[in-house]
């Protein structure tokens, strides 16, 4: 919900998709494997974990640089109000 805080809803398009396309890849394979019923909660895991794991790397790579960057190089306007 970050992503679509800050007006950045094709990054959490752009991840979801992704995670989808992983979580239909392993679905095949679990298919073709002719696996047991259990594997097949492999693929909400997968889905899941790779939106997560995207989205938490490209928050913290964004905090991080804004937070820095921020800190140095913005300029700090510090004035005192005269109460009259």
């Amino acid at each position: 919900w970050y992503n679509d805080a800050k007006l950045k809803s094709k990054y959490n398009s752009l991840i979801n998709t992704i995670a989808l396309i992983g979580a239909i890849i392993s679905r095949y394979y679990l298919v073709k494997l002719s696996m047991d019923l259990k594997w097949f909660a492999i693929p909400y895991v997968c889905n899941y974990g790779i939106s997560f794991l995207l989205k938490r790397y490209f928050y913290i790579k964004e905090e991080k640089t804004k937070s820095i960057k921020s800190f140095i190089f913005e300029k700090k306007d510090h004035t005192l109000k005269v109460i009259s």
